[in-house]
């Protein structure tokens, strides 16, 4: 199935599942108010072209347009929910979620040609998921104690995630440039959290109560200074090879 095709559908069974149209912006008209077009349809057509053309230039600028029509719906949603009942919301959202899908399969087959042509591979990886695990475990740890409400780690580490959800995103549309910055990014996010760690664990290491907190923290720092060297430095230089290629 064409991506065109795959969205006409996802409108089609929101739109049997609620007895509703697809929600769309409306606008002002010198004859009254009519449904905008969000051109996501007429990107994704495009972006079906280029594909068929085995074209990456052509397949990247169509992605860059479907990239603005989709956030742009997707920031429309959120007024259009307030219209619509209990029952009728979770179909939006999964009319959302198959943007996303789309969007992730479309930065897959810019990958596939880019490797086609010779490009740079860019291999898999699993920053985000395992960062948010050990950091989900780190907070079952540690929250509501005394000392995390002292020093606040939790909250600390917050900018590291926002830069690994960031990488996330720029890396599943193929924009190399960005995402090598966000791991930078993170990595600067690292190295400030590291110093508060450190002193929050030396702190804390007098309190006898704290003996729980000082092993966690421990571990989680310890997690988050190995990401750097051993994972995510190499996968920067692979995004910056890319980017420039």
């Amino acid at each position: 199935m064409s991506f065109a095709n795959e969205w006409s559908q996802a409108k089609k069974d929101f739109e049997a599942q609620t007895g509703q149209k697809k929600p769309a912006p409306v606008a002002q008209t010198l004859f009254g108010i009519e449904r905008k077009s969000t051109d996501i349809a007429s990107a994704l057509r495009a972006i079906d072209t280029a594909l068929a053309k085995r074209s990456r230039t052509d397949l990247v600028e169509a992605y860059k347009k479907y990239a603005i029509a989709q956030n742009e719906y997707v920031t429309f949603t959120r007024t259009a929910r307030k219209g619509l009942g209990d029952e009728e919301r979770p179909y939006l959202d999964v009319l959302v979620s198959s943007l996303n899908k789309i969007s992730v399969k479309v930065g897959a087959e810019i990958e596939k040609l880019r490797e086609a042509k010779g490009g740079v591979k860019i291999p898999a990886d699993t920053f985000l998921a395992d960062f948010k695990a050990d950091r989900a475990l780190f907070e079952k740890a540690v929250k509501n104690t005394a000392a995390e409400k002292k020093w606040g780690l939790l909250k600390r580490s917050e900018p590291m995630l926002k830069a690994l959800e960031s990488y996330a995103t720029h890396s599943a549309k193929s924009d190399y440039a960005k995402a090598a910055a966000d791991l930078a990014d993170f990595k600067s996010e690292a190295d400030k959290f590291a110093v508060h760690a450190d002193t929050a664990i030396e702190m804390e290491a007098k309190v006898q109560a704290s003996a729980d907190y000082v092993k966690r923290s421990k571990e989680f720092e310890k997690f988050v200074a190995n990401l750097w060297p051993s994972r995510i430095k190499r996968q920067k230089e692979i995004l910056d090879a890319a980017a420039k290629a």
